[in-house]
């Protein structure tokens, strides 16, 4: 009984273990694909500014995504201290740590242009 219960909780741990390291592998991943292929920041020596922090499963969400029709859009001021202009795209609804969130998402005008 006692070996049976070891080999269980043995296996669980690994599967457990196993979907922590995949989630991490995965959003590294993503990372370094987002770095090296980066539409905005051409330039391989400014990708080396990009910083993140490690992955943690605790803030894995699942989110509803909600698109928000935006004609007017809006200027917001940059890192840069320019003023550009974006169109709400919609918006994330979640639950972290058991408080409910919403996550505004903006699309930058002059991106959707260049790619339409």
């Amino acid at each position: 009984m006692k070996t049976s219960l070891l080999v269980i909780l043995t296996l669980f741990s690994f599967r457990t273990y196993s979907q922590m390291n995949s989630y991490a592998d995965s959003i590294n991943k993503y990372r370094r694909e987002y770095i090296n292929n980066h539409e905005v920041v051409r330039d391989s020596a400014d990708r080396n500014h990009f910083k993140f922090y490690a992955p943690e499963s605790r803030y894995r969400v699942k989110a509803l995504f909600t698109r928000v029709p935006d004609s007017s859009g809006m200027e917001m001021m940059t890192y840069s201290q320019k003023k550009k202009a974006f169109l709400v795209y919609g918006f994330a609804d979640f639950n972290l740590r058991g408080k409910p969130c919403r996550l505004y998402l903006y699309q930058y005008r002059k991106l959707m242009n260049d790619h339409a």
